[in-house]
This record gives structure tokens, sequence and C-alpha cells, in this order.
């Protein structure tokens, strides 16, 4: 952004008048200062040499806007409307407050913006029309430095039934029936699914192949968002593939229903290829020492050293992220949620860059770093407490040793390309208290098929649902690895209506998670893994998972043959190739599973972590695990035990791109080494029906019941190269 030319900035503020005093000397006057946001203390505000008074950009940037939406909602019987926020910041990332930010629309009404803190102005949009709305913010103050900025997002008002939810048979089409010469197949805008009471946006272009017993079909989606198939092959169980260049497959193998409705998810960007669609998010978490007072956070403990680990070490630490979406909760590991260690942010100390350890009096400490997150909407989190024995986490994530104590939450809009600044103050209260918590009682773990002794590790994970924009963590309690253990683990979710959510637009549906898994290998949590999962859970409910019922066991890839052995490193591959087809053994206790979601990925390896290295061993650690990044995803019913990827006929122009885009097989450096032809083969069993929902694979079944109505679900995987 360039500024406009201080002498002219000079003569337009001072006209008239006298200037006043300068208090740093540097040429601008102390009003001035205060008009153009640079620092009346600091001659020289961007730390670039030049003084304020002769520098053509005194603040190293023009200011930033950013607009975000809330979720649309019912507002009477026929209004519908979406909050609106946006912040004005500085070139250092702080916020500008006291100037004005319009709004403007081209569909409905728009309530007059209020700065609600500084440099922060609500608004809303609101319309009876079945219109995707454009809203833009704009800051044009003609008596500062800088010019007009402006920032816009797209408010789409559909109404629920307009297009179903993705899955089979959702919505309006419950109860359809099953297949009788007609098929309706739906591509959706996955930016928009899974929002309660309001209707997806279509996808247009995405390619449909039904493969029938008797020949194929190739179609196309409308702008409308469906291609409809009218043949008399349409009997009986087919399957259904959509996809799109740029996009995820997935498939629904044996389907016997009239509608199928899929989410278009944007495959993972890749760096060097799409650092355009990526930006970074930086800021600092306030709220450790007392801060917070005023949302009834107290000061959190603070007492020990970095590398402490007995008992009265207990030192403050956040965890930052933003809200998983579109992610299958079952495929998460630490690889998703650990940063790599960047040194501008947290020193020498190897710690990722989204993990703050904060000095009091030192805010450098307090800072963090999210790095190539996709651009768009998010919403960022900090989950607050107190930890020790870091040191041993950073060995092995499973000994991560962390009490919650509170949360930070907000809305922000990354550009990609950019760097996007939010800070955070804590806001809501995690402590667990009397009346608080729900209680989770661990144990009974199945055998791992590989070893015949039960899976070693186990943790409890408090999940968040925001309803549409992402599932966060309010609780990752690691002490069934720490001497002496007991049940149950207290977990205090915050109140439906805390004014955090109110803020925010959000209605959460709580989620308890037990987890059981294998041993880290060099700091990383290897695959071969298993959950079990209670939602809609409130203050006063058990999650009792501490009995062998409660788990499926790890499910055992036959096809293509796992690598033997226990504990190896995570990029070895199977000595079978593989050509498309897979099989396992079939899972029978505690039930069969309702089905399986069977996903191709590619594999980028873990950040380096040097503190677990030794020189007899030529492997290198990692902090957390490879991360995988989904190329299609197959769901297969439950009584199958063997799956193939879908096969086009000549005439589908598409196909899905089944290679490993960020290949590290020459990067000596990496902990983990992946061709271009290496991906990992994910084996998904789960069991639905939690949550009072019945679960019936061909009629109102959603995509998202996998993490919504799941009473558990278990993984393996195997790395594999393709012929």
């Amino acid at each position: 952004m360039r500024l406009l030319p201080i002498a002219v900035l000079l003569v337009v503020v001072a006209c008239g008048r006298g200037v006043g005093p300068d208090s740093d000397g540097d040429g601008l006057s102390d009003r001035q200062e205060a008009r153009f946001g640079t620092d009346p203390r600091d001659p020289d505000s961007d730390d670039d040499g030049i003084p304020d008074g002769s520098d053509d950009e005194p603040l190293g940037q023009g200011p930033t806007l950013t607009l975000t939406r809330g979720p649309v909602r019912p507002d009477g019987e026929t209004i519908r409307c979406a909050d609106l926020t946006a912040r004005l910041s500085n070139g250092r990332g702080e916020p500008i407050a006291g100037r004005p930010v319009e709004f403007f629309t081209d569909w409905g009404t728009l309530a007059a913006p209020v700065e609600v803190t500084p440099g922060t102005w609500q608004g809303r949009v609101c319309t009876a029309e079945r219109v995707t709305a454009h809203v833009s913010a704009r800051y044009d103050d003609p008596y500062d430095a800088f010019l007009p900025v402006e920032a816009s997002v797209a408010v789409a008002f559909t109404v629920e039934g307009d297009l179903p939810q993705p899955g089979v048979n959702t919505g309006r089409y419950s109860g359809a029936g099953p297949l009788a010469g007609t098929l309706r197949v739906f591509a959706l805008d996955a930016d928009t699914v899974g929002f309660p009471g309001s209707a997806p946006a279509p996808f247009e272009g995405a390619q449909v192949v039904v493969r029938t017993d008797a020949k194929p079909l190739v179609g196309f989606t409308s702008p409308d968002g469906f291609v409809e198939f009218e043949d008399e092959a349409l009997q009986g169980p087919v399957d259904v593939t959509v996809g799109a260049d740029g996009y995820r497959f997935i498939s629904y193998l044996g389907v016997d229903a009239a509608n199928v409705a899929v989410p278009m998810v944007p495959l993972d960007p890749v760096p060097g290829r799409d650092d355009a669609r990526v930006g970074d998010i930086e800021g600092s978490v306030t709220g450790f020492f007392g801060e917070a007072r005023s949302a009834g956070i107290e000061a959190f403990p603070n007492t020990g050293s970095l590398l402490g680990c007995d008992e009265g070490t207990r030192l403050p630490l956040a965890i930052l992220q933003v809200a998983l979406h579109n992610v299958p909760l079952s495929s998460i590991s630490m690889g998703n949620i650990l940063e790599a260690p960047d040194p501008a942010i947290v020193g020498p100390f190897p710690i990722p860059s989204n993990l703050v350890v904060p000095t009091p009096g030192d805010p450098a400490s307090w800072r963090f770093a999210l790095r190539d997150v996709p651009e768009g909407q998010h919403l960022l989190f900090a989950l607050g407490g107190t930890t020790r024995c870091l040191l041993e986490a950073m060995k092995d994530p499973y000994h991560l040793w962390f009490e919650p104590w509170a949360l930070a939450v907000e809305r922000v809009q990354v550009r990609g390309g950019e760097v996007t600044t939010q800070d955070l103050l804590f806001s809501v209260d995690l402590r667990p208290r009397p009346g608080t918590t729900v209680d989770v009682s661990l144990g009974g773990f199945p055998a791992d098929w590989k070893t015949g002794e039960p899976l070693p590790n186990g943790l409890v994970f408090a999940v968040v649902d925001t309803g549409g924009e992402g599932y966060l963590f309010v609780a990752v309690d690691a002490s069934y690895q720490w001497t002496p253990f007991h049940n149950p683990i207290r977990v205090r979710y915050p109140n439906l209506d805390h004014p955090a959510w109110k803020a925010l637009g959000v209605t959460p549906t709580y989620l308890a998670v037990g987890f059981a898994g294998r041993g880290a290998a060099l700091g990383a949590d290897p695959a071969g893994m298993t959950t079990a999962i209670t939602p809609g859970v409130a203050a006063g409910d058990p999650a009792d998972y501490s009995a062998a019922p409660a788990w499926l066991p790890v499910p055992h890839i036959r096809h293509p043959e796992p690598p033997s052995g226990v504990g190896g490193p995570l990029d070895a591959v199977s000595p079978d190739p593989f050509a498309g087809e897979a099989a396992w053994e079939p899972v029978s206790w505690p039930r069969q599973p309702d089905f399986h979601v069977f996903r191709v990925n590619y594999l980028t390896p873990a950040p380096r972590n040097t503190l677990i290295e030794t020189p007899e061993d030529p492997r290198k650690g990692s902090v957390g695990g490879p991360a995988s990044h989904c190329l299609w995803e197959i769901f297969v019913p439950g009584d199958r035990s063997a799956a193939s990827l879908a096969e086009f006929p000549s005439d589908a122009p598409l196909r899905p791109a089944l290679v490993n885009p960020v290949p590290t097989d020459d990067d000596l450096e990496a902990p983990q080494h992946y061709g271009p032809r290496t991906l990992e083969l994910e084996l998904n069993a789960y069991l639905l029906g939690a949550g009072g929902k019945p679960f019936d694979y061909n009629n109102n079944f959603e995509y998202f019941d996998v993490n919504l109505h799941a009473a558990g679900v278990s993984q393996d995987s195997v790395v594999v190269e393709m012929p």
C-alpha cells in the first residue's frame, strides 16, 4: 500500500493552525503522529532507519482491513441475517481505534456498524431473498497518511432445503427411497456445508461417474449444482464418484439411493506451487498473568523451569490452531496439529511455533505463528493451560502433561501471500470445578494385531463442533501415560450460551473423545489407533471408555501388506505395489462396523526434532508425525472387507492425480522420505448411531455423521508405491 506523500499530509493536517509539540523530534508533531498511527515516542516507528517525518512509509506499510462473516441465521419467518466483523490494523498489526469503517452490500439491508473494541467494527446484513450478497468494508480517511483500503466477503442466503447437506438421501430427500431408474448427484461448495438451518451453495462442473452392473454413466453438475441420470440400468447398488481438477475425489460404493450429495473440498495447497493460496497468521496471546480477570480468568500458575518435570513445575502454555474444517477427526495426528519450530518466534529451543510458553514481562515470548494457512475464513483458537515435562513431550507427544485453564477464539480472514495479525485474549474459563465437568474414564484398550498386546497410549480430547466452521479442542489430556493414573479424567466444556459463542454466532455441540494408539516412534505418533466417542455431552455426563466393548480394534490391512515390525520408520513402504485394490480382515468386535472409509493420501514429513536424535541411530526425529493430505475418499459398506478404486470410462476426462506433489526422497534433512509415487492407504472402520440418530447407509446418512454421530472409529494405514 503506497502512502500519500508525507509533505502533502503535513500541509493538510497543519493547514490553518500550529502543529504542536514533537516529543520524539522526528519531524512529525504528536498530533500528526496520533493521526497517522505512528508512535510519538519513537522517531522511527517501523525501525527502518528513516525518521518518521522523512519516511514515505513510516509504518512500513499501510493499514490492513479484514472482513469476516458469521453463519447465516433466521431472524423471524422470512428474514435471514449474518453478522459482519471488520478489523482495522496498522502496519505493525495493532488495532487502529476510533477511525470509522463503512459497510456496503449489493443485496439486503445493513445495520450501521459499531466499534465494539478498538479497531473492531461489527454490523449485520439481512435479506429475505435467496441470493448471494457481496458485502464490503472500506476505510477511507482523507486526513491520514494512507490510501483507502477495502475487504469483501460473499454471504450465501440460501435456505435449508434448497440443496441437501452432503451425504445420501439427506434433508428433504430423506425417505426418497432406493434407485428406481433415476439418480440425482449434487456437488456442493465445501465452504458452505454443515451450517444448521442454511443450505449449501452449488458447485458447477464437477464430474460424476456412476458404475452400474450394465454400463458406466458420466455427467457434469449444472450451475444449480446437480446432474440427474435417468436410465433403466439404475437399479440396485451402484458406485458413485465425484471430483474436479484441484479438488478431492469422493466415492460412495454400493449405494442404493436416489440422491447422493458430495462436498467439493479443495486439495491442500502445495508449497512453492500454491503460495498465492496460503497466508500466515501471527500474533500474541495474553491473559496468562491476570490480564483477563474481567472475564473471570485468573492468572495461570507459573512455577518451575522450562525443563522441569517435578510436581512443583506448572508453566503456562497455549496451543494455537485454526478450527479443523472438512477434516475427519479420525485422520488427525500430531502432524496436523504441531507447526515447525520458527526461531524468529520461539527462539533457539525447538518448540513448535504454534506453542506459546510465556515469560512475565517479555511480550516477545507471548507470540505465535501459523504458517501456510489456506486463504479464507477461519476460527483461530488458543487453548491455554499449564504444563511440565515439556522436554518429554517434545520427545514423545503422548507424554504431553497439560491442564486446561482458559480458551480464546476469534474469527479471522486469511489472504493468500499475506500475513494476518490477530492477537488473542483468553475469555473462556476451562478450569474443572464441581458440577462443571464431563467425567471420562479410560482403559480396556484392544489388542494391537501387530503385537498381540493392548495399545499402550491413551488420550482424552474434548472437542467442540462449531456447527459448520470446524472443530476445536478445549482439552488434550495425556495423563493416562503418567504414574499414578486415576479415573476419571474431568473435562470442562464452556457453557453453551457463553458470550464467546454468542459473539461468533456459534451454536456448539460437545464431543467427548477417548483415544488409544501405538507407541511413538522418534517423536512421531504412528498409524494404528482407535477412538470412542460420545457426542452431545454436557456437564454431569459420564463417558465410560474403561472396558473393551467401548473400542473397535485397529483394522488389520492384509493387502497391500504392511511392513513388518513395530516402531519402525514411518516411511517404510509395503513390499506390495498398489494397483488400486485393498483388502483387510473383517472386524466383528464389538460388532460389525457400519461402514468403512478408505482414503488415498499423500504424506509430507513432520518437522525435524534434533532433541531426540542419537549418533548411533541414522534416523531423524520429528515433531509429531507425518501429515496426511487426502486425494480420494471412498465410502465402503460395512459388510465388505475389500475395495477397489473406481475405474473411469474413456469418455470421463477427469481422474484423480494419485501422486505426491511434494516428494522428499532427496531431502537429506527430512525425518521421513516420500517419493513422487509414494502414497498412504488409510482404512477407517466406523460405528455410527451415537447421539440418538439411527444409521442407514442409504437414507439420511450425512457426510458429517462420521464426526457428529460416530460412537467409535478405528484406523490403520500402510505406505505404498504406485506402479
